[in-house]
């Protein structure tokens, strides 16, 4: 093998420290979207009666005032009850008539609704789940105009005019709108979070924008999120068809969720891939890194972390080199032509000190501090000490041959250390003129 070509070997290795990686501390994995969908199912709920209930409180009244005029005035009589007792009915029935006169009673419907009513007008309607239409004001056609609608929930919903001008949810955040569309919300502590649309050009709703102090999120036509910017740390959250897609931070690093759709149809979301601040890539299998990739491309396997989080062994991959690291050290290198570079040991400062490169045709070369010191040929001839020129060929060395004869070599000339037979020595300096050139 030429200096040339040694060097170039050479070339392909790195500094002794390690490449830039760092197992992340995964913990579990909170992530927060925000996403506040309101929901108003308006059905139209009708309440059925045998007849008018005004009506049949006036054939009631008529019955209650013929029975009176009819009746004999108070005295004892035969079989009547005694006289205190027809006092306190004689009161009843005359309060009874007051209540007739102002319409006040309550009614309960076949489906245990219970109906109130105030001054003959329908005031309050309590529903067997719990809900609640106060406040309650119809048109003439008994249609509701206004009322409160406190939900089972305790949110209430706010009518007027027809049409549905707030909303307050259970934990006390005000629901504003404007026309159909919902304006802005108000919490409890009184932030406000401000609405905006995009229509298409046939009007219809394509977007939906929520701003907030803290966020600003967006909606697709179906309601379902899209992306979410946390303000405070400039976290970005996307959303594919509603469900989480990927987190982008602020430092460049990223979290990748695969998806996946069940046997039953149901969409499943998985924790994919991490990528650090570096643009280090972990693969994960659950909770398991299965791979990790390096910014220039290159792969690691056979992964051993240290309890800190870095890796203590692994083997890395690329263009089809294998470069395997022991103790966070380089050790040893396969080249894709078989070549190996083995046998590693470094200087303080990183640099390589000592390195055996036995190349593709099995030929040995003895790296020592940035030049090769010792080359080994099939046969077992070592050329040692050697000194290259500037031509990157030979200059001094001494040469043992496969039987053991030394040579010392000097600018071309072959110098016997040991006699040989002349044979041999033709043979040596055809080595240090050809073979080690």
């Amino acid at each position: 093998m030429s200096k040339g070509a040694t060097d170039q070997c050479i070339s392909l290795l790195p500094r002794a420290g390690f490449f830039d990686v760092k197992k992340s501390r995964l913990k579990k994995l909170f992530i927060k979207s925000v996403a506040l969908t309101l929901i108003f199912t308006t059905g139209s709920s009708q309440l059925l009666f045998a007849g008018d209930p005004r009506q049949m409180l006036e054939d009631a009244k008529r019955s209650f005032l013929t029975y009176q005029s009819t009746r004999r005035p108070g005295g004892s009589e035969p079989g009547d009850y005694d006289f205190q007792r027809r006092q306190q009915d004689e009161i009843d029935r005359q309060e009874a008539l007051q209540n007739l006169d102002k319409l006040n009673f309550t009614l309960t419907t076949k489906g245990d609704d219970l109906l109130r009513y105030v001054d003959g007008k329908l005031f309050q309607i309590v529903r067997l789940d719990g809900s609640v239409l106060k406040n309650l004001q119809t048109d003439a056609n008994g249609n509701i105009l206004n009322t409160d609608f406190k939900f089972p929930d305790n949110s209430v919903q706010i009518y007027r005019d027809g049409k549905v001008i707030g909303y307050e949810m259970p934990d006390g955040t005000q629901v504003l709108y404007d026309g159909p569309r919902v304006q802005k919300t108000v919490s409890k502590a009184g932030v406000e979070t401000v609405y905006s649309y995009t229509n298409d050009a046939d009007g219809k709703i394509i977007q939906t924008i929520l701003d907030s102090p803290t966020y600003h999120s967006i909606y697709d036509k179906d309601g379902k999120l899209k992306e979410v910017l946390e303000k405070g740390t400039g976290t970005k959250t996307f959303y594919a068809a509603g469900l989480i897609d990927k987190i982008l931070k602020s430092d460049g690093s990223q979290f990748i969720f695969n998806r996946q759709i069940s046997a039953n149809g149901e969409a499943l979301v998985n924790f994919g891939k991490y990528i650090d601040p570096a643009g280090n890539q972990f693969d994960f299998n659950g909770d398991t890194i299965s791979s990790v990739t390096l910014p220039d491309g290159s792969a690691l396997e056979n992964i051993v972390w240290k309890d800190d989080g870095t890796i203590d062994s692994a083997t890395k991959i690329k263009d089809g080199n294998k470069y395997f690291y022991v103790k966070n050290i380089l050790d040893k290198i396969v080249f894709f032509d078989t070549s190996t570079l083995e046998s590693l040991t470094w200087n303080a400062d990183k640099s390589l000190h000592q390195a055996l490169l036995t190349d593709a045709g099995r030929v040995k070369s003895l790296y020592l501090d940035g030049s090769v010191a010792q080359i080994q040929a099939l046969d077992g001839s070592v050329i040692r000490n050697i000194v290259w020129d500037s031509n990157k060929r030979i200059k001094d060395g001494v040469l043992t041959d496969s039987t053991g004869i030394e040579f010392y070599y000097r600018d071309g000339v072959v110098y016997p250390l040991t006699k040989p037979p002349s044979s041999t020595q033709k043979a040596a300096v055809f080595i240090m003129t050809k073979r080690w050139r």
